[in-house]
């Protein structure tokens, strides 16, 4: 049937592997500058698509869980982590073995493939370490103390975690009430945690007198 030929590269291994390698890295571009949801979205569609492949095929229950444990070192990485990429280096081995247990048909051909998919890994997870570590250095406590007290709008919903626009930038935010603020609200910054602020709903952008101060 034609609809099950063009399924049929998801029988193939190295592509499986592949969704997965991929899926894990939109998942953590996601977490490295969030906001823009698309590559989150845009991961899990991909895990989905790769655990779904994986019904059908002969896998290996230990090499699966030590490619859930890459990608929990990668997540402990790029939300804190190590200043010197420790627990990503970790990840990524972790990740590689996985890789290798996961299916036991590698051929000679199919190792090319499968390194290259860790050679991308590497590379898209170093560029991610290095952009992420320059955006926490660039939020040094001097400037955060300028952002703290500052007023700005709501872009995305909190609810209670959302995007806020403070100085001209975009923020992740999460409203420090844990109750939701619409979109177009204004807030005020309270604290700054790394990448993330914490903001209360202003308490003047009700009062319609607002406008006059300053």
């Amino acid at each position: 049937m034609p609809e099950l030929e063009s399924l049929s590269w998801l029988s193939n291994t190295q592509v499986v592997f592949a969704l997965i390698a991929v899926g894990t890295v939109l998942l953590l571009v996601e977490i490295a500058s969030p906001g823009g949801w698309i590559a989150g979205i845009a991961g899990v569609a991909l895990l989905a698509i790769a655990g779904l492949a994986l019904l059908s095929l002969p896998f290996s229950w230990m090499g699966l869980a030590l490619i859930a444990i890459g990608l929990g070192l990668f997540l402990f990485e790029f939300t804190g982590g190590s200043d010197y990429g420790a627990f990503g280096a970790a990840g990524i081995i972790s990740f590689a073995i996985g890789g290798l247990l996961l299916f036991d048909d590698r051929t000679f051909a199919g190792f090319g493939a499968f390194g290259g998919t860790i050679a991308f890994m590497c590379a898209s997870l170093a560029g991610l370490w290095y952009f992420a570590r320059k955006a926490r250095n660039i939020h040094s406590p001097s400037r955060d103390s300028q952002i703290v007290g500052q007023v700005g709008t709501v872009r995305v919903e909190l609810n209670p975690t959302g995007t806020v626009q403070v100085a001209n930038e975009l923020w992740t935010a999460e409203s420090d009430s844990g109750e939701p603020i619409q979109s177009g609200e204004r807030v005020m910054v309270t604290e700054v945690e790394g990448l993330t602020l914490k903001v209360f709903r202003d308490p003047l952008s009700s009062n319609p007198y607002s406008q006059e101060r300053g």
